[in-house]
């Protein structure tokens, strides 16, 4: 459900949506939607990124021509909020000249899956729109990647750090993908907290800050 932040301490254009899943906050001011999908911060949203399992979409919030497999914990957290906001959307589409998502970590995951859900709907006549995010730990299959960055390639951006510990998850076993990068090269020999750490800060401040 949307709530309005604490009007002391934030402006009357700024929501939050808090869900157990995940925690999203946005702002609709003069026309530019800006949409920061949070880090993990709670030990359910942890339990949820250990859920590997790859889980086959045919589209489970619309119909799509061609189904692919991914991870079935970040599936389940985007699909909590993804009502609220596609109806924000919609509601407000008269309104909206700019749209800019941010994810850090596994918000990266929902940050790109609502960028796809509004070009595959096609909400984004018409209106720029940008993805970044980072941090980003894999969550999608070899089919589910290919199909992804043909839809959203011009629009999302991956920024990363090259050591950092989250791109290295999930198991092998799983062959998740995730998608295009900008940053440091991905080094597979080094796992790095503090990177990962960096780049989450960087997303959650480009929100604030842009």
């Amino acid at each position: 459900m949307i709530e309005k932040l604490c009007p002391e301490l934030f402006d009357d254009y700024q929501y939050c949506i808090d869900n157990k899943l995940q925690f999203v906050l946005f702002e609709l001011k003069d026309g530019k939607l800006k949409v920061y999908f949070e880090q993990t911060i709670s030990k359910l949203q942890w339990v949820f990124n250990f859920l590997f399992f790859p889980f086959l979409i045919r589209r489970a919030y619309h119909d799509m021509p061609e189904a692919f497999c991914v991870h079935i914990g970040f599936h389940k957290c985007y699909k909590a909020v993804r009502d609220d906001l596609i109806n924000y959307v919609k509601t407000n589409i008269d309104s909206i000249y700019s749209i800019s998502i941010y994810g850090a970590s596994r918000g990266a995951s929902a940050a790109l899956a609502f960028c796809e859900d509004l070009v595959f709907n096609n909400l984004h006549q018409g209106i720029m729109l940008e993805c970044n995010y980072g941090g980003s730990p894999k969550w999608m299959s070899k089919k589910a990647e290919k199909i992804i960055r043909r839809r959203v390639c011009t629009k999302a951006i991956e920024w990363e750090n090259g050591s950092d510990i989250a791109n290295k998850v999930a198991p092998f076993y799983t062959q998740y993908k995730i998608i295009k990068h900008t940053g440091q090269s991905r080094k597979w020999y080094k796992w790095s907290v503090k990177d990962h750490k960096d780049i989450c800060k960087t997303m959650r401040d480009r929100y604030e800050q842009e």
